[in-house]
């Protein structure tokens, strides 16, 4: 059984790679599927910040355009400037401000994960401390 193209896609970004069927001991069958699981988890997570990255910019459009028309009809006289327009703007500026730090707190994490050291293991040298275990 050889594993080593798993490890060297996973270098590569590869991700949607999988380790294939493993026939032997329970063990190794185990390390295959927990890889599988790992990998899939993965997975989960990019879908979960495509959707996320989605979700952002839908929401800071409306306050950009509110912002974006109010300015422009205070600019062009079509509506009074008061306490209650300032308000208003005041509001979307911290709707957008909210919306940013929630994405510097997702980058501050997502660069944290891509600093950790993952460290492929021989699957020969993994069985044999699994046998060693089980005695």
């Amino acid at each position: 059984m050889r594993i080593s193209p798993q490890e060297e896609t996973s270098e590569s970004r590869q991700l949607h790679v999988r380790v294939g069927p493993v026939r032997g001991l329970r063990d190794l069958r185990e390390l295959a599927d927990t890889d599988g699981r790992m990998a899939d988890a993965v997975d989960g997570q990019d879908q979960m910040r495509r959707n996320l990255v989605a979700y952002l910019t839908h929401e800071l459009r409306t306050p950009i355009a509110v912002l974006r028309a109010s300015t422009e009809a205070m600019a062009d006289h079509v509506v009074e400037v008061g306490p209650e327009q300032i308000n208003s703007l005041h509001d979307e500026a911290v709707k957008l401000g909210g919306l940013v730090d929630r994405r510097q707190r997702l980058t501050v994490a997502e660069a944290a994960f891509e600093e950790l050291q993952f460290q492929a293991d021989d699957p020969t040298e993994l069985g044999a401390v699994a046998a060693r275990r089980a005695v």
